[in-house]
C-alpha cells in the first residue's frame, strides 16, 4: 500500500471526505466532474494524486491563514486542540496554516481583508483543503510549491461554539499589525485603539489588555511596560463623567487608512455606531507650561532644500500659471529631476533625489508617453506616474492613497498634483456654510499636514487669474487661501507672443526669485536664461546712470529719485517705487554717493565714465 492510499484511509476511518487532486496546475484541483458531492475511496487514489478533504461534505469548518499575521495569531486566538495542517517551505519554521473544526453552529464562508484587498484569512464551510502528503502551491510561501504536514490529527476534531468570535478577533489582530508594523516606536495609535476597543467591544479590563499585549508581543519596536501605563490612564479617564474617548475616525487618521475601514475592522469585533459623529470638544492648553524655553530659541536649525535654493525638502507649494503656459511640462522636467541622479533643473543647485510621485490628473496614457518621448525622457528613471483614472479626493481616500504610496517606495521625496481642483471635494462638500477662503484654508491645511507627516515636498498646479493686479500674487486663482496656507509660491508667467517667460517664487525659508526662461519647442521644456532680478537692476541702473548724467549736465549734481523719474517721464507709483528702491541699493553698494540733503544722490563716477547707452565704464589707472 502506498503512503497515499494509507494517508486516504486514515481519513476515511476519522469520517471525512476525501478527493482525489491532481498535481498539475496549482496541485489543489480535481478533474471528476461533480466532485463536490460525490463519495470517494481508496481505490479512487494513485501515488499521482493529491489528497484533498471535502470540506462541506465533512461538516467542517476550515480557517484558512492566507496571510504571515493570521499565521501569527492563528495559535494565539485559535482553539489548539483540534485538526491541524501546516505547510513545510523550503527554508525556515513549518507554518500553521488550517484549523478544522466541526462546523456545528451552521457557519457561513467569510472572508476578512487587509486595507489593499489582500486576503487576512478565509473561514471556509465548502470545497476542498489540501492536506498531506500532497505538495501544492501556497499563498502564505509567495504562491511556491510546498509540502502539505500534519501538525495535530490525534484526538478528536473540535467543536468550538465561539469560533466566528476567535475569527474575528485574530484578522482583527492581524489587520492591527498590519497598520502598526510600518509605524515608529509612538504609542499614540496604541492609546486611541484601547479607547475604540473600551468604546465597541463588551471585553472586560482583561480581555482588552490581552488583545493588545497580543499584538504588542510580535512588534520588538514597542515595549509592553509603556504602553501598559497609557492603558490604565485610558482605562480610569473612561469611568470619569464627561470623558470623551477616542473613536475609529481618529484612529484611522493616526494610523493612515481609510475612516471607512478602520469602522469595519472594529465592527468585526464589536458594534460600531453608524451615525457616530465627530462633535467639538472644549479643549484648554497651559500656554505658560508649553511655552518655547531659552535654549529652544537659540538651536541651531539647518535649512534643508529639495532643489536649492528654490524648492524647500518640506511643506507644501503652488505652481500658478495661465492655461497653456506649459505649467506640466515644467513640473514633468522638474519630477524627473529630483526622480534621476546627475540630473539638473533650470541651472540651480544640489537636488535632494528621491522617489516621486505624478498625479497628471489632466492627461491620459496616450498624452503622457507622448511629452515623455518628446522630452528625451522615455529611458530614464520615471516617477510613479498616476493618470487618467478618477483619483481619490482629498477627505475620501487621497490621504490614506499617498500614505500607501509612501509606504511601498524606499525614499519618499516629491508629490505633484496637477491640478488642486482635481483632487478638490466639488463645492467644498461637507463644509456646511463656509466662506471659499474657509473652504481652501481647510483641504490646503489637509494637503500641508499630509506634507509634514511624510516629511516631503508636495507642489499643486493652480491657474492665474486674467486680470492683472497691482500685487502680482493676487493673480492667483481663489481665494487668498492659496496664498496663506502654502509654504511656498511660485509663478510661471509666459509671453503672449514668443518662447520667453518668467518663474518666481517666493517662501517662508527661502529669498524671492525670479528667473527668466527659454521654452525649446525641440526639447519640450524650459532652459534657465537669466536671473529676472539681475537684468532688470542693471536695466534700472543704466537709466538712472543716463537720467543723473543728463542733471548733473544741467548743473543739479545732488538730485532726489523724483528728479530721475521726472527726466525718465515715469509716472506710475510702481515704476517711481522701483527707481527708489534702485538709488538707494546702490548707495549701499557705493555705486551712488550721499546727496548734499538727505533723501538725495549724487554720482560716484565722472560723467565721463558713463557712454551713452548708460554703461559705467572703469576709470583707467594711470601708470
Amino acid at each position: 500500500m502506498n503512503k497515499v492510499t494509507q494517508k486516504v484511509n486514515e481519513y476515511l476511518s476519522k469520517g471525512l471526505k476525501v478527493i482525489p487532486l491532481t498535481k498539475n496546475n496549482d496541485g489543489k484541483g480535481c478533474i471528476v466532474k461533480g466532485w463536490q458531492t460525490k463519495i470517494f475511496t481508496a481505490d479512487n487514489f494513485t501515488e499521482n494524486h493529491n489528497v484533498g478533504i471535502n470540506i462541506g461534505l465533512s461538516n467542517l469548518v476550515d480557517i484558512d491563514l492566507d496571510s504571515k499575521n493570521a499565521e501569527i495569531f492563528g495559535s494565539k486566538f485559535l482553539n489548539p486542540n483540534t485538526m491541524i495542517f501546516g505547510v513545510k517551505p523550503h527554508k525556515g519554521l513549518i507554518l500553521k496554516t488550517h484549523f478544522l473544526y466541526k462546523n456545528s453552529n451552521n457557519l457561513k464562508y467569510l472572508k476578512r481583508e487587509y486595507p489593499d484587498k489582500s486576503t487576512i484569512a478565509e473561514l471556509r464551510v465548502e470545497g476542498n483543503t489540501v492536506c498531506p502528503p500532497s505538495i501544492a502551491k501556497s499563498k502564505l510561501c509567495k504562491n511556491d510549491w510546498v509540502e502539505r504536514v500534519s501538525i495535530r490529527e490525534d484526538g478528536p476534531i473540535a467543536t468550538d461554539q465561539d469560533l466566528l468570535k476567535k475569527f474575528n478577533k485574530l484578522c482583527a489582530a492581524s489587520a492591527l499589525r498590519y497598520l502598526l508594523e510600518k509605524r515608529n516606536s509612538n504609542n499614540i495609535p496604541f492609546v486611541k485603539l484601547a479607547s475604540c476597543l473600551l468604546k465597541y467591544t463588551d471585553w472586560d479590563q482583561k480581555e482588552r489588555w490581552w488583545f493588545v499585549e497580543a499584538i504588542v508581543s510580535t512588534l520588538p519596536k514597542f515595549n509592553w511596560r509603556d504602553i501598559e501605563y497609557k492603558l490604565k490612564s485610558i482605562e480610569n479617564n473612561h469611568s470619569k463623567e464627561n470623558t470623551k474617548s477616542s473613536g475609529y475616525k481618529a484612529f484611522a487618521e493616526e494610523v493612515s487608512v481609510s475612516s471607512s475601514y478602520a469602522k469595519d475592522l472594529f465592527s468585526w469585533i464589536g458594534k460600531v455606531n453608524s451615525d457616530e459623529e465627530k462633535k467639538d470638544t472644549k479643549k484648554i492648553v497651559d500656554f505658560f507650561s508649553n511655552r518655547m524655553l531659552g535654549y529652544e530659541f537659540k538651536m541651531e536649525i539647518k535649512r534643508e532644500f529639495l532643489i536649492n535654493p528654490i524648492i524647500p525638502k518640506e511643506g507644501l507649494g503652488i505652481l500658478a500659471g495661465r492655461p497653456k503656459s506649459m505649467k506640466s511640462f515644467l513640473t514633468l522636467d522638474l519630477a524627473y529631476s529630483v526622480q534621476n541622479q546627475e540630473s539638473n533643473f533650470l541651472n540651480q543647485g544640489l537636488i535632494d533625489h528621491g522617489d516621486v510621485l505624478l498625479l497628471a490628473l489632466e492627461d491620459n496614457k496616450d498624452s503622457m508617453a507622448l511629452r515623455i518621448q518628446g522630452m528625451k525622457y522615455a529611458d530614464k528613471i520615471h516617477p510613479t506616474t498616476f493618470v487618467d483614472f478618477n483619483c481619490p479626493l482629498l477627505t475620501q481616500g487621497l490621504e490614506e492613497s499617498l500614505s500607501e504610496w509612501c509606504s511601498k517606495v524606499s525614499n519618499p521625496r516629491f508629490v505633484i498634483i496637477d491640478t488642486f481642483q482635481k483632487i478638490k471635494p466639488l463645492s467644498g462638500q461637507g463644509q456646511g456654510k463656509a466662506n471659499a477662503y474657509e473652504i481652501d484654508y481647510y483641504y490646503l491645511g489637509k494637503l500641508k499636514d499630509l506634507a509634514h507627516k511624510h516629511k516631503l515636498f508636495i507642489l499643486y498646479v493652480h491657474h492665474l487669474k486674467q486680470a492683472s493686479m497691482d500685487y502680482s500674487w493676487d493673480r492667483i486663482m481663489g481665494s487668498t487661501g492659496h496664498q496663506g496656507v502654502p509654504d511656498a509660491m511660485y509663478m510661471l508667467d509666459r509671453d503672449e507672443v514668443g518662447n520667453r517667460a518668467t518663474l518666481k517664487g517666493r517662501g517662508r525659508n527661502f529669498k524671492d526669485f525670479s528667473f527668466d526662461l527659454e521654452w525649446n519647442s525641440q526639447e519640450l521644456k524650459y532652459s534657465y536664461s537669466g536671473d529676472s532680478y539681475v537684468i532688470k537692476t542693471e536695466f534700472h541702473k543704466k537709466k538712472i546712470y543716463l537720467a543723473m548724467k543728463s542733471l548733473a549736465e544741467d548743473n543739479r549734481h545732488s538730485v532726489k529719485p523724483k528728479d530721475v523719474c521726472s527726466t525718465l517721464n515715469l509716472v506710475t507709483q510702481k515704476e517711481k517705487s522701483n527707481i527708489s528702491k534702485n538709488m538707494q541699493r546702490m548707495k549701499d553698494k557705493s555705486e551712488l554717493n550721499q546727496g548734499e540733503k538727505y533723501g538725495e544722490y549724487k554720482l560716484a563716477c565722472d560723467l565721463s565714465q558713463i557712454d551713452k547707452d548708460g554703461n559705467l565704464i572703469p576709470k583707467k589707472v594711470p601708470f
